[in-house]
């Protein structure tokens, strides 16, 4: 599979989502914006979605990982595939980075 979208992390600044510029200096680009004024959200709710929308290149390769371990040939004895701890605190880090902004 290859990405279609700006490579991750992003983060969030204010109500804009940025994106770290290629090549990798320091500089952080724009890849969306949040409207503030938005018609019955509070201000908390439009943050937590700027975070949520700046987690989601975190949450497609957590996503991407758990799915090819679970999809991964099972065993010939029947067993199943078991995620690592390392998979599970990456899935962890993922969920915290959508719900906090914390970018692993």
């Amino acid at each position: 599979m290859t990405t279609q979208h700006t490579p991750g992390p992003w983060s969030v600044d204010s109500m804009r989502i940025l994106a770290a510029a290629p090549r990798g200096n320091s500089l952080k680009y724009p890849v969306a914006y949040m409207n503030i004024d938005t018609e019955g959200l509070a201000a908390h709710e439009s943050a937590a979605n700027a975070r949520l929308i700046a987690a989601a290149p975190v949450l497609l390769a957590a996503l991407k990982k758990v799915y090819s371990t679970v999809t991964y040939p099972a065993h010939s004895d029947g067993s199943v595939v078991r995620l690592t701890q390392r998979d599970l605190n990456e899935v962890s880090a993922a969920i915290t980075a959508a719900e906090k902004g914390a970018m692993p």
